[in-house]
């Protein structure tokens, strides 16, 4: 299960996750950010970017929720 959430919630206080089985069950909008977790109890997660209707891993760009981390 893969929690999505778009980045504009990135620094709010309450983040809507949208949960999918798999990634490419979700249809992003081109050029928009999103959050991307692998599963519920993760805390950091992958910024993906929306290419030709798909999810595209942008690279190094794992964030903890709590703020600590970022590669």
């Amino acid at each position: 299960m893969y929690y999505i959430a778009h980045d504009s919630f990135m620094d709010s206080d309450i983040i809507m996750w949208r949960n999918v089985k798999r990634l490419k069950d979700f249809k992003p909008k081109d050029g928009e950010q999103y959050m991307v977790r692998k599963s519920r109890s993760d805390i950091e997660y992958q910024i993906y970017k929306g290419v030709d209707g798909k999810l595209q891993k942008t690279p190094g760009s794992i964030i903890s929720i709590n703020g600590l981390l970022s590669f």
